[in-house]
């Protein structure tokens, strides 16, 4: 008799021979077979480090520091738009664990744009390596640097896997001068997104802060090898202006501070974290060193996606669109084109946010009891989520366009129109 799985299996098979062919059939098996064998040769040498292993293993030596406080947060569903139950299935409570900074026995940082972190006993820290959006419901957690979506990295399993053994061999060559850190607080962004950067990656900065007060010491913080401007803007509001990026092969650490990433986009994963508390700390932080304007903002803002090559979502009826939103007075706004603090005041000043999904609308996390419209063309929750965080009004307008969320838009003028002038406190400036 054949087992169930098996029979299941071979089912699965003849089904993509029958979809796919048999080239594309036996590709992908054979890419499956090299996977596995670089995950096994990976356990092999190497081996991870799981957050709770971390933990265990920081508490039993007396360096483990909570900060902040576990939170209750209460995401409401939409059901002002057209859709009704678009967000149901992300709405209820989430209790968000109590954040925590620690330090680990150092070992190696492995440079380039995606670094790598590992203990002394070459293990991979898996804190600093968690995939955008986190393991699915019912998947098992990652335990191998091989877990990239191949949306948000162009990383393939063999260039992982040839970045972890060239930096430790070129660790152990006594001809090579391997700079040396005493303590290193490693902060790596693990998409190209200024959006998730913000949101997953800046609040850490918090742990840091902590692990000075708890300790006294100034650890070394460590980004990506050829960082963007915008890391290192976002870094100085935050308070940390003395960075070094990870442009050399490999270098050496007496100990690691890891602070945890939250899962902060709500996606079908186990773990969703939506935290008010990073939310107020990056407003009160960043607004507190941004210079003030030198000239008036405008307080109704949309966020256009034309100038951002490659990136998608932006609308293909955009003279029609600047017609209803002069109706409006609301300003069209180009924010790739400010710095980061310009950003910071340009929000902080706005009544009214409209834009495409995208990493433009994160900003309203700076803005004060404003009125948001979001430009969907696939029903993703984050900004529903983020406005409810932040305390603003949130509406969505769906749009039209073909293909994956990344295709170009078509804004419904009539219905936008419509929206905003049943908008609370906003009326049009022109019959």
């Amino acid at each position: 008799m054949v087992p169930k799985k098996s029979s299941a299996v071979a089912d699965a098979a003849v089904e993509k021979i029958k979809y796919d062919g048999v080239i594309s059939f036996v590709e992908a098996a054979a890419n499956r077979i090299y996977y596995d064998l670089i995950v096994w040769v990976f356990h092999l040498i190497f081996g991870s480090i799981s957050r709770e292993k971390m933990i265990q293993q920081a508490k039993e030596s007396g360096r483990y520091w909570e900060y902040g406080s576990s939170e209750k947060i209460e995401i409401r569903n939409d059901e002002s738009g057209d859709v009704p139950y678009l967000f149901a299935e992300y709405a209820g409570t989430y209790d968000v664990s109590r954040p925590f900074v620690c330090e680990l026995d150092g070992g190696l940082l492995i440079g380039g744009d995606d670094p790598l972190v590992l203990t002394r006993n070459r293990k991979l820290v898996m804190e600093t390596e968690k995939p955008i959006f986190g393991p699915r419901k019912g998947a098992a957690q990652a335990d191998t640097p091989f877990h990239k979506r191949t949306g948000y990295s162009d990383r393939t399993t063999s260039d992982r896997m040839r970045q972890l053994c060239g930096g430790c061999v070129q660790s152990y060559n006594r001809f090579n001068d391997v700079p040396q850190f005493e303590s290193v607080f490693p902060i790596c962004r693990r998409a190209p997104s200024y959006g998730h950067w913000l949101l997953d990656q800046l609040p850490k900065i918090r742990g840091l802060e902590r692990y000075k007060e708890a300790t006294g010491r100034d650890p070394t913080v460590i980004v990506e090898s050829d960082p963007p401007g915008w890391i290192q803007e976002t870094l100085s509001l935050v308070g940390v202006d003395d960075v070094i990026p990870l442009d050399m092969p490999v270098a050496r650490a007496n100990s690691l501070i890891v602070s945890p990433s939250r899962e902060s986009v709500p996606r079908n994963q186990q773990v969703y974290e939506p935290s008010r508390e990073d939310v107020d700390w990056l407003r009160r932080e960043m607004k507190s060193r941004a210079p003030a304007p030198s000239e008036e903002l405008p307080d109704r803002i949309y966020i256009s996606r034309e100038n951002l090559d490659g990136r998608g979502r932006y609308v293909t009826n955009k003279e029609e669109l600047k017609g209803v939103l002069e109706e409006f007075d609301v300003e069209w706004c180009t924010p790739e084109t400010l710095s980061v603090a310009e950003q910071v005041r340009l929000y902080e000043n706005a009544e009214v946010i409209i834009g495409p999904h995208g990493a433009g609308l994160i900003n309203m996390v700076f803005a004060r009891e404003a009125h948001v419209i979001e430009l969907m063309n696939k029903p993703y929750p984050m900004y529903q989520h983020l406005a409810q965080l932040c305390g603003h009004e949130f509406k969505y307008l769906r749009c039209g366009g073909e293909g994956d969320h990344s295709s170009p838009i078509e804004v419904d003028t009539t219905d936008l129109r419509d929206m905003l002038a049943n908008t609370e406190g906003v009326a049009a400036s022109k019959p």
